[in-house]
């Protein structure tokens, strides 16, 4: 199941990228985004640690599409806006 989701192009620093939700099998949101690059050679994964979110790797990611790389960043369970188990 995906659905497209929040993309903050301002924070990023990239109006390219698009993010979707996905959800897990055990009912989790979590927020996948992307950017794409043209003929891309490969995909590069963007793996943000704790606290982090999709947004903060967008001028990663920009250099990435600009060396002709394809990236995908994620929002881990409880991080950036993906769903908290917690309040």
């Amino acid at each position: 199941m995906t659905n497209a989701a929040p993309y903050y192009a301002d924070i990023a620093g990239n109006p390219d990228g698009i993010c979707h939700w996905l959800l897990t099998v055990d009912g989790v949101r979590i927020r996948v985004g992307h950017w794409t690059a043209q003929g891309a050679k490969g995909t590069v994964l963007l793996f943000p640690g704790r606290t982090e979110y999709i947004e903060k790797y967008g001028r990663t990611a920009t250099d990435f599409v600009k060396a002709g790389y394809a990236c995908v960043a994620i929002d881990w369970r409880g991080q950036g806006i993906a769903d908290r188990l917690l309040d």
